[in-house]
């Protein structure tokens, strides 16, 4: 048995350290949408896709024009934002860095 337990607390610790790991290796997009007048956007959809694997994360502005999309992979991303009544705006060329915030300014303007 005192033969097991370095081993089984070895196991558990190689178990937990791949998922410590991958949780490090993100990064994350956060920003505030404006008008042409420098006005918060609230209710605006961002999407951002990650060119290389197409995959979209989405996030909604507050009421302060803030949006937060956390615990991205690394990549270059497009981003895109639509509210009604507005036109769809698109943004490319995001870089997302592991362990980095990247905050892309992004501008909304009517139709």
């Amino acid at each position: 048995m005192r033969r097991l337990i370095p081993f089984m607390l070895a196991s558990v610790v190689a178990l937990a350290a791949p998922g410590s790991a991958f949780a490090q290796a993100t990064g994350s997009i956060t920003g505030v949408v404006t008008d042409e007048s420098g006005a918060v956007m609230p209710g605006v959809t961002v999407e951002a896709t990650n060119v290389g694997t197409n995959q979209t994360r989405t996030a909604v502005t507050g009421t302060d024009g803030y949006y937060s999309i956390p615990l991205v992979p690394p990549g270059q991303y497009s981003l895109k934002g639509t509210l009604q009544g507005f036109k769809t705006f698109l943004r490319e060329g995001v870089t997302v860095t592991v362990l980095d915030t990247t905050r892309p300014s992004l501008t909304c303007s009517t139709n």
